[in-house]
């Protein structure tokens, strides 16, 4: 599985689409890949109301153009959402794109977004990247944005009441960012 997070902001237009589409085509070590893990990435910045809006709009307007390409270029690449589809998609000859969010920001703390979000093909969640936010606790937290070493001390409640609910439907935690 090849990470593709540093293109995604190219993905945000109707040209970036139609360009990661195209490497899939000829791009020797993408097309050498059978499955992309696509992140949903949102960028931390202070927490402020005005902040919030901003990440909940930008994951949502990632997540769209992941959905967006996989609907355009259907012959090139698809969403799995389970097991079985990863072998229909690669027996097809297609790429397999698993979409996952890093940095649960764009969640706005509010978990009826992870049912909107599952229903939509998401799969996995790391809840931090670089900074703290509502959820937890990051390993590289941001004094700039107001961080302290450590807030929540790992999970928030939030955080807790979030891994109920991504158990629930499905969705994988990916740790890799946590703080300890």
């Amino acid at each position: 599985v090849l990470h593709v997070a540093m293109m995604l902001p190219a993905v945000l237009t109707v040209w970036g689409v139609y360009a990661l589409a195209e490497r899939l085509r000829i791009d020797p070590l993408l097309s050498a890949c059978l499955a992309l893990a696509m992140p949903v990435f949102t960028t931390m910045a202070p927490r402020t109301p005005e902040n919030d809006a901003k990440a909940i709009a930008e994951g949502k307007t990632k997540f769209e153009a992941i959905r967006r390409m996989a609907a355009q270029y259907p012959n090139r690449i698809g969403i799995a959402g389970r097991e079985a589809e990863i072998d229909t998609l690669t027996r097809a000859g297609r790429k397999v794109a698993v979409i996952s969010m890093l940095n649960a920001y764009a969640l706005g703390g509010d978990l009826s977004r992870l049912e909107d979000y599952y229903g939509g093909g998401l799969r996995m969640i790391g809840f931090t990247h670089a900074g703290h936010n509502a959820f937890a606790d990051s390993c590289r937290p941001r004094p700039a944005y107001g961080d302290e070493p450590a807030k929540w001390n790992g999970l928030s409640p939030l955080g807790r009441a979030a891994i109920a609910e991504m158990y629930r439907l499905g969705i994988i935690l990916d740790v890799s960012q946590l703080s300890d």
